[in-house]
């Protein structure tokens, strides 16, 4: 029987695991792409909340013509509670509000939506 003594076994031991330099790396470049994540995603929440206000107001101004286009004619009350009423819309906006024939922002609404 032979037996082995070679220079094998502590080389064995020495390649078992990842060095510090290994591990720094990796977490390094995990950090990296954390950071280059978080700002490519920073501005969806004020895109979103413009996109909406934007279709708030699409939505209050097609009301108002599908109501010209079923009565002929302006509602005698040119508000959204009147268009609720009669089905044209589900609630009424908290961003705009109808004033004449035309939709204006809310008082204190966010200057995102004018």
């Amino acid at each position: 029987m032979t037996h082995e003594t070679g220079h094998n076994s502590g080389k064995a031991s020495r390649d078992a695991g990842f060095t510090l330099t290994e591990v720094l790396i990796v977490i390094v470049v995990l950090g990296l792409l954390a950071a280059v994540v978080t700002f490519s995603v920073r501005g969806f929440a004020t895109k979103a909340r413009t996109s909406a206000c934007a279709v708030d107001k699409h939505n209050i101004e097609t009301a108002l013509d599908s109501y010209v286009a079923f009565h002929g004619e302006p509602p005698s009350t040119l508000d959204e509670v009147g268009l609720i009423a009669v089905g044209l819309l589900q609630k009424q906006s908290v961003l705009w509000d109808v004033q004449g024939s035309a939709v204006a922002p809310q008082p204190g609404a966010s200057t995102t939506c004018v």
